[in-house]
Order: C-alpha cells, then sequence, then structure tokens
C-alpha cells in the first residue's frame, strides 16, 4: 500500500485527484450541472502544474539529499510525466475553449502564474527573480 501511496504522491496524481474532488464538491454544492468538466479541469491543471515543477524544474542533486525515493522515481519516469502532462494539459485547453474565452483565459492564468513563479525570468543581479 505505501509504494501504492508513493507513487501517486510522486507522480502527482494524488494532489490532482484532490484538486478534482474539491472542485466537484463545491459544484455539488453550488448546483453546477458540469460538476465533471470543473472536476477534469481541476485534475488537469493541478497536474500539469506540479508536474512542471517537479519534473521539467528538476534537480536531481538537490533532490537526492532531500528525498531519495521520489528523485529515483523521477529518473525512472520523468518522460513520461512530463508526456502526460502536456497532453492533459491540452486537452484541458481544448475542454475550456468549448466553454468560451472566460473559461480557456481562467484555465490558462493559473498554469501562466506557476510558470511565473517557478522559473526564474528577471535578470541574475535582482534580488527577486521570479514572482
Amino acid at each position: 500500500m505505501r509504494a501504492v501511496l508513493l507513487k501517486l504522491a510522486y507522480s502527482n496524481l494524488l494532489l490532482a485527484f484532490a484538486a478534482a474532488a474539491g472542485a466537484w464538491v463545491c459544484a455539488q454544492q453550488l448546483d453546477i450541472h458540469q460538476a465533471g468538466e470543473a472536476s477534469l479541469l481541476s485534475f488537469l491543471s493541478i497536474y500539469f502544474i506540479y508536474t512542471f515543477a517537479k519534473t521539467v524544474r528538476f534537480d536531481p542533486v538537490a533532490d537526492q539529499v532531500n528525498d531519495p525515493e521520489r528523485t529515483e522515481f523521477l529518473l525512472r519516469w520523468r518522460r513520461p510525466l512530463v508526456a502526460l502532462g502536456v497532453v492533459g494539459y491540452a486537452a484541458g485547453l481544448l475542454l475550456s475553449a468549448r466553454h468560451g474565452g472566460w473559461v480557456l483565459a481562467t484555465f490558462a492564468f493559473g498554469v501562466g502564474v506557476a510558470i511565473l513563479y517557478d522559473v526564474k525570468f528577471l535578470p541574475s543581479g535582482w534580488r527577486y527573480r521570479r514572482l
């Protein structure tokens, strides 16, 4: 059981399922009829954001010190996780685009903010290089 839970956590699926469950509960409480789509969009967004942060911006040397098991998992599964995240994000863009520009912009906004938070985009002399 521990091995399964660790794989779910390391692959960011556990976090994405939690986001989907939260969206589903909110949609149910608000009588939103597209609770499934809201949950799916939450899942896809969170999965891509955390997959980007943990695999694309992966530092095996630093992570080996903090969590050797996770580092080993990410070294083995990095490419499939990135591919799955990108495909999922593209599916989320298509699904949200069906509901209009505001839904699409809202879906893309979260990923944009996450990338600005995670990527150093300001010059190296600045005290803060990311948001």
